[in-house]
């Protein structure tokens, strides 16, 4: 069901990422001048969370190809049982883009060549690397060097997502017999009623991966909170959004995150009339596809197509687990 999502969600977008290689983890920007030189070497870092044991793992120095995003996914127990009120007892699956870090370090030799050149030149290379030519803004790394400025900005490279597999909240991981009970693990298939469907939530997760409520360009494009009606939503901004539905005002619920439970759209596949992908509760029973909101959404964000490959860690692989940071979360638990 994961890779399906993957899968579903790949064939329907268009877009073009161009590769990371080892060696963009590591560059250098000079400048010139007479005998002198400056050199800037910046060093990047790519991480994401272990989807099983929640702890960061680095990804250098592996690369990623042309138009792959690498998604880590697996399971772990998501409840509070001291405290059965904590919504984390009603979470399905979470998930979000990994993260970066970078070190920046100047030298010269022999004269006056410019540091604010060296830095724009490393500057400028980097951001040619990770923003990958398509996507949204995931975020950016500002700071100075010496006095001089600098912005490093960067798409979605590498993300991680995991289900919820302690589905009673009693802080255990479930039997197998108790999976199979609560969650319906086959895509092809009609969801069985009082199961939550894997394929649905690994499509919202992998939404979120991709900066859907996660990423400074989605910030960019909601409405300040103060600007939202009184009835738990605010504004969408994006042109694609205001083309489908004539205009983005209050389909924002006030999480800034999700879409309002009163919003529609129309499926991808066959144009049937379904709850988009991006609401945040997904009743049980139910199976959702990617809509046509949920595709100008992501428009407006900056993506127009990837490809998305998930990877089982090996000590979630029986469970094929999935994760983000807005967390879906399931109604009538217990049904």
């Amino acid at each position: 069901a994961i890779l399906k999502a993957a899968e579903d969600i790949s064939n329907i977008l268009k877009a073009t990422l161009g590769p990371v290689s080892p060696s963009d983890y590591s560059l250098t920007g000079t400048s010139s001048t007479g005998s002198g030189e400056t050199t800037v070497t910046l060093d990047t870092t790519l991480s994401y969370l272990n989807p099983a044991t929640n702890m960061p793992e680095t990804f250098n120095p592996v690369g990623l190809g042309v138009d792959e995003i690498r998604i880590f996914v697996g399971a772990r127990p998501m409840s509070n049982p001291g405290t059965p009120s904590d919504p984390i007892n009603n979470a399905l699956g979470e998930g979000g883009p990994g993260s970066v870090e970078t070190m920046l370090v100047a030298s010269t030799t022999n004269g006056f060549a410019s540091l604010a050149a060296a830095l724009d030149d490393v500057e400028s290379q980097s951001n040619a690397i990770f923003t990958r030519g398509d996507g949204p803004l995931n975020f950016s790394s500002t700071g100075t060097l010496s006095g001089e400025s600098y912005q490093l900005d960067y798409t979605t490279n590498v993300g991680s997502l995991w289900f919820d597999n302690d589905t009673d909240n009693d802080g255990l991981v479930d039997s197998a017999s108790q999976l199979a009970s609560s969650w319906h693990f086959d895509s092809a298939s009609n969801v069985a009623a009082g199961k939550n469907d894997l394929y649905s939530v690994a499509v919202h997760e992998i939404l979120h991966v991709l900066g859907a409520g996660t990423s400074v360009s989605w910030n960019n494009n909601v409405a300040p909170f103060g600007s939202d009606d009184g009835e738990g939503s605010t504004d969408w901004l994006g042109p694609n959004v205001a083309e489908l539905l004539g205009s983005g005002s209050g389909i924002i619920a006030i999480d800034g995150v999700h879409l309002t439970a009163s919003t529609v759209s129309n499926r991808v596949s066959d144009g049937a009339s379904q709850a988009p992908v991006l609401q945040q509760a997904l009743p049980t029973g139910t199976r959702r596809e990617v809509t046509e909101l949920d595709v100008a959404l992501l428009r407006d964000i900056g993506w127009q197509g990837l490809a998305v490959e998930a990877v089982p860690e090996p000590e979630a692989f029986a469970f094929l687990g999935l994760s983000v940071l807005a967390a879906v979360t399931r109604r009538n638990r217990g049904r």
